[in-house]
């Protein structure tokens, strides 16, 4: 990206399997492109603008969304009812970067980068002064500055009421006048005046420029040149509407670290393996790619699925959600009709150098994706973090990932519905043997917070008074997950007391325990899941052994948790580590 306590001690680590929707981060998203109907609609309505047809919200949102695949130029025309409401109108400019995060905190991003063309948002007659004087005047300039100010006062609004961090990326766009390149590199250069709130620079080509030729003007040569001097993220829209040529300028002449969309690569293997080998960051946008005409599906796969069979670097993203009629699930969601699944991620603990403990619904994929094991390449292991998101080198450093080279989930995993008493339960599945290991390809390096978790010595172990987790799950069952690790100590239960609140709904075996409350309170919950729970290992003593991993819970994730016992799986775990040493 551009742009509590440490709990890492014990051995808590992050999977990224197949578990829960990880809290998502957007990187290619227009804030024009993101409006709100029923915005767009209040807007036009004040100001008598012309709406299509009869003039009905309903004809508005039929016009604003694509519903089949177009050209570049037919998607962009919906813009023209946007631009009108918002060109010159600070009041519905600032009000757009308040409504833009808070319905990023509604789908469940925690952060994104939203672009933004501030001259397509300045009054029409002082464009024209501009155009016809060649040069900045002081009128254009302060508009410029007003509408990045209009914006970021909504951002930051946003961010202290929903907890959403969302920064900026100026857009300029090819083939309009050369002083726009002037007044945004200087925009992007003023940091006390946008505080970091603008975090790159981007450039996007109009679409009957699109794929004309392989030359870009001298003065986006020399804006992209001042940004690499000054240090400025660089991102290009490239091999979208044009071909693979674009996103080898925009990689030679325009220094770009990240690429927007990208699918045309696949038509020249030179700039395909250059792109993969350099790992570059790939900003696909599905939906859009298809309504945009910039790939015609036919009888052969979209390029993203090529692109997540070879290992790129990339994310999702939504584009325009305004034109699109799409937020990241229904992206998702596209995706998985092509055979691909989101990133998920659980816990796990650490058992030695190359072992990790977690539970076996994490390794395989949701029933509606096949319910098939993962490839072990799927699957990579994060060490010693303690913040999902956070760009500070300070705190990355201590990080440590490795890719999983064999999977072992227990010979007996199942789900099943048969409560104790051997009716069915009440519409309900459940795992039992819920337990995996996971071998890494690369040994972990232990340090002062990636740590070892001891396993209990007896096979016996008796769980007994309270138990300490930590991780990243939800607060609540329909909340955000948690971008900080967090640590909670909870009462482990009684294992009749356990099976008893679950009678009907669960049948809780021998090889499981509970934790929680009846009145409730801090628990796991989704997305904490393989996640171990560390005991004292006679109850009282200072010496904390992993006595369980979270695998499933009450629904409203406050009340009761089952674990996998680790004690009744000691000896399968020593058989596949193979030298019977605990650690």
């Amino acid at each position: 990206m551009f742009g509590v306590q440490r709990t890492n001690r014990g051995g808590h680590l992050v999977l990224d399997t197949v578990d829960r929707p990880l809290t998502r981060v957007e990187l290619h998203v227009h804030i024009d492109g993101s409006i709100r109907h029923e915005t767009v609609y209040e807007i036009a309505k004040e100001k008598k603008l012309r709406l299509p047809g009869r003039g009905t919200f309903e004809e508005l949102v039929d016009y604003l969304v694509v519903k089949s695949p177009t050209d570049l130029c037919g998607f962009l025309s919906r813009f023209d009812i946007v631009l009108a409401c918002l060109k010159g109108d600070l009041v519905s400019i600032q009000r757009l970067g308040y409504e833009f995060v808070e319905d990023c905190s509604k789908h469940g991003i925690i952060y994104a980068e939203a672009r933004f063309c501030p001259h397509i948002l300045i009054p029409d007659d002082i464009i024209a002064e501009q155009k016809s004087l060649g040069e900045s005047t002081p009128s254009s300039k302060k508009w410029v500055w007003d509408v990045a100010s209009a914006l970021i006062k909504g951002l930051r609004q946003g961010r202290t009421e929903f907890g959403c961090h969302v920064n900026l990326i100026a857009t300029c766009i090819r083939g309009m006048t050369p002083v726009w390149y002037t007044e945004t590199i200087e925009l992007l250069l003023d940091k006390n005046f946008h505080g970091g709130y603008i975090a790159g620079l981007d450039i996007a080509a109009l679409p009957e420029t699109a794929c004309e030729s392989h030359m870009i003007e001298k003065e986006a040569l020399d804006l992209f040149d001042m940004a690499v001097k000054h240090g400025i993220h660089r991102t290009v829209h490239a091999g979208e509407s044009g071909g693979a040529f674009q996103v080898m300028n925009a990689l030679d002449l325009l220094h770009a670290e990240r690429i927007g969309h990208g699918y045309r690569i696949v038509e020249d293997a030179s700039v395909y393996n250059r792109v993969k080998q350099a790992n570059i960051h790939l900003e696909c946008c599905p939906w859009s790619s298809l309504l945009t005409g910039a790939v015609s599906l036919g009888t052969h796969p979209h390029p993203i699925v090529k692109f997540f069979q070879d290992g790129f670097n990339l994310s999702i993203n939504t584009d325009d959600p305004t034109m699109t009629g799409t937020r990241l699930d229904d992206e998702f969601k596209l995706l998985s009709n092509w055979g691909l699944c989101e990133a998920h991620f659980c816990g796990g603990a650490i058992y030695n150098e190359e072992i990790v403990i977690t539970t076996a619904h994490c390794l395989y994929f949701p029933k509606e994706l096949g319910g098939e094991l993962a490839k072990p390449r799927k699957i990579w292991v994060t060490a010693g973090t303690h913040d999902l998101i956070t760009k500070d080198p300070e705190v990355r450093k201590f990080e440590q990932v490795s890719w999983a080279s064999e999977l072992y989930p227990h010979p007996l995993f199942r789900y099943t519905n048969l409560s104790s008493n051997g009716s069915q339960t009440q519409g309900q599945i459940f795992p039992v043997h819920d337990i995996a290991l996971i071998r890494l390809n690369k040994r972990l390096r232990f340090t002062e917070r990636v740590q070892p978790i001891q396993l209990p010595d007896s096979d016996n172990f008796i769980i007994k008074g309270n138990g300490t987790v930590v991780g990243y799950g939800r607060k609540e069952v329909t909340g955000r997950w948690t971008r900080v690790l967090r640590k909670v100590d909870i009462p482990l239960v009684e294992w009749s007391k356990c099976k008893k609140v679950f009678s009907g709904v669960a049948n809780v075996s021998q090889e499981m325990f509970c934790t929680g409350t009846k009145e409730g309170g801090l628990t796991p919950c989704q997305g904490d899941s393989g996640g171990g729970i560390t005991c004292n290992e006679d109850g009282h003593s200072d010496r904390k052994i992993l006595c369980g991993i979270a695998s499933f819970g009450a629904k409203n994730c406050a009340n009761f948790s089952v674990y996998t016992r680790i004690s009744a799986y000691r000896t399968w775990i020593q058989s596949i580590v193979g030298d019977g040493k605990e650690n």
